[in-house]
């Protein structure tokens, strides 16, 4: 039960940051089960579960000597074997642990983010630029690497989820949806479908916004990521289509990646997804028509219209340069005396050469052109 009184904690001092690692999935490393209730050691950055008597927070703080814990789903700090919460309000001192363990963004910070310059400096002086760091390669996931840093600079989907998974309500939801952290106010997306709450997320959906908060966050204590808990949430999700250790195709991952952000944030699919228009910020941010050409080979006879056309354009001649077929074919005045031998055999060559080349098979092409959505989220 949390304390309502504050009280001051003593041994703040034994916190050693170079230790922290939270990127890693919240088990407890004792048991190495998962739990809502998974604690921190600030001391040595192990994952325990529980804080009560008789569990592995509790006695790891007995054995060890280690007092300071937080807890890694509400970010509360606790003093172990003790039992009591301590104030961050009363110890600021902790507050860039707070920033580390689930980074947070407003509207105006959002903002600014694509014209900052100014370079973050982690515990170990390294220095970098966030929102361009690099992410760990966990055995073959570089795929999965190389999808989220295209996606984390896509600046309606980029904001969307920073500020969907900040602590500022739901407010910073629909601020996301509808483009208000755009610098320019007045251009504003129009939403026919309000999106879930970020409790209600998938919990792949929750993993890539924690992950895109940490790539952009200016309060780590490492310079990398480690995109750890995503790795797992998408292996949970493809039903290990998309594992630790099995190489796959960026183009079919970020199709898929796509797809179920799309549903983990309340879009809808086929008929009602068409029916309902642009859902959420996936399907206006992606989705398009794009014109496809189809062009495809037959054989036909080529016709008297082209036959006459190639007599008339080609290497043959005609007496005039509009001939029609009835000019070559319907003549019925080659009666004797009517014409000479020469003319008649002249026209009689030009009815075998119109009616050879208008029997010829020949191979044509034609094409089709249809649209079709850019992007199947079906």
């Amino acid at each position: 039960m949390t304390s309502t009184n504050s009280t001051a904690c003593p041994y703040l001092d034994t916190i050693n940051r170079t230790h922290l690692d939270f990127d890693f999935s919240p088990h407890c490393s004792s048991t190495l089960e998962s739990s809502p209730h998974i604690y921190a050691c600030l001391v040595c950055g192990k994952f325990f579960r529980g804080k009560g008597r008789q569990t592995p927070a509790y006695t790891h703080s007995v054995e060890e000597g280690h007092f300071v814990f937080v807890h890694l789903s509400n970010g509360t700090f606790w003093c172990l074997p003790d039992g009591y919460e301590i104030s961050t309000k009363e110890e600021p001192s902790l507050s860039d642990i707070s920033l580390a363990l689930n980074p947070s963004f407003t509207s105006e910070e959002v903002g600014r983010l694509d014209d900052n310059q100014e370079l973050a400096r982690d515990l170990f002086g390294r220095r970098y630029l966030p929102g361009f760091v690099g992410l760990n390669n966990l055995n073959k996931t570089d795929y999965l690497n190389c999808v989220v840093q295209a996606l984390a600079h896509v600046r309606p989907l980029r904001d969307f989820f920073l500020l969907a998974g900040s602590q500022v309500g739901t407010g910073g939801i629909v601020a996301a949806a509808d483009g208000s952290s755009d610098n320019n106010p007045k251009k504003k997306r129009k939403t026919s479908h309000q999106p879930l709450s970020y409790a209600n997320f998938s919990p792949l959906a929750k993993a890539f916004s924690l992950l895109l908060r940490n790539m952009w966050s200016s309060h780590r204590f490492k310079s990398n990521v480690d995109p750890h808990m995503l790795v797992q949430a998408v292996s949970v999700a493809s039903n290990k289509r998309y594992h630790v250790g099995k190489q796959a195709e960026a183009g079919d991952f970020l199709a898929w990646l796509l797809h179920q952000l799309h549903v983990g944030i309340g879009g809808s699919v086929g008929k009602k997804k068409r029916s309902s228009g642009g859902s959420t910020v996936i399907h206006e941010t992606f989705m398009g028509k794009v014109e496809v050409t189809t062009f495809v080979k037959k054989r036909r006879k080529r016709g008297e219209e082209a036959a006459l056309e190639m007599m008339n354009g080609g290497n043959m001649s005609t007496d005039t340069n509009d001939a029609t077929a009835d000019d070559v074919l319907g003549d019925e005045d080659d009666r004797a005396g009517s014409d000479d031998e020469e003319t008649v055999a002249r026209k009689q060559l030009k009815r075998e050469t119109l009616t050879s080349l208008a029997s010829e098979t020949v191979i044509v092409e034609e094409s089709t052109v249809t649209e079709t959505d850019f992007l199947q989220l079906t």
